[in-house]
């Protein structure tokens, strides 16, 4: 079976895309397809390519009219020929997995988990781009964002914005922040929410989660087992 192969910076950037594709791609995919190529700023970016990696997270978001920030913090794993595994544990336990082929939303109840396949409506407009982003096709993604990389002492700060009109009403800016890893992202939306993640404990190249399953964790090797079980079905 052919793969294609996720980095770090573009299986987050997929599942970042995926959090906000229903409510804007859905409806202005088709214009911005006609989009022209702008000169390729991600293109000059080198991001060092790993076979598999791991992390955890901490994510914190901002509703409009909630005057607290909701805070949730969990794990991530991704292998480059399969895909990206986001694990929530706090508040509440739950998975999402984006896979080349396929894509999971996982809950869990009881140590038990229940899969549902993702099946949005947007993901047909958008399966070129995810795609694009797993090949490294950074110019198809400039075909939606405008693309300025800053260097910051050994870190790289990249800013998207919109390209398009229709998007825009949705997205105003995604912002990734680079080292050897990426070690953040900051999403704000046209309506005033936005959403902080910040990476720590990253490892590369050291244990693969989805090569076994190998792990003492009881749900995440159950959710393991599935998409391999899943990833060898037709």
């Amino acid at each position: 079976m052919c793969r294609t192969r996720f980095s770090p910076a573009r299986a987050i950037l997929v599942y970042v895309l995926l959090t906000f594709a229903s409510n804007t791609f859905a409806t202005t995919a088709i214009a911005v397809a006609n989009a022209e190529h702008a000169d390729s700023a991600l293109s000059q970016l080198s991001l060092p390519a790993v076979d598999y990696s791991a992390g955890a997270f901490i994510s914190e978001r901002k509703l409009p009219g909630l005057p607290e920030k909701l805070v949730s913090s969990g794990q991530f794993f991704f292998d480059k020929q399969l895909g990206f595994l986001w694990f929530t544990r706090e508040p509440v336990m739950q998975a999402q997995f984006f896979g080349a082929r396929k894509s999971f939303d996982y809950q869990v109840h009881n140590q038990r988990i229940r899969a549902e396949r993702i099946r949005l409506q947007a993901t047909r407009y958008i399966g070129r781009i995810i795609n694009a982003l797993i090949d490294g096709d950074w110019k198809y993604l400039e075909r939606y964002f405008n693309a300025q990389v800053t260097p910051e002492g050994k870190a790289q700060r990249i800013t998207l914005t919109p390209r398009n009109k229709q998007v825009a009403k949705q997205l105003t800016q995604l912002e990734f922040t680079v080292e050897s890893h990426l070690t953040g992202y900051r999403l704000e939306l046209a309506n005033g929410e936005w959403q902080s993640v910040r990476f720590s404990k990253v490892t590369e190249n050291i244990h693969n989660l989805f090569a076994d399953c190998s792990t003492d964790d009881s749900v995440v090797e159950a959710i393991c087992k599935h998409i391999l079980e899943s990833e060898a079905q037709p």
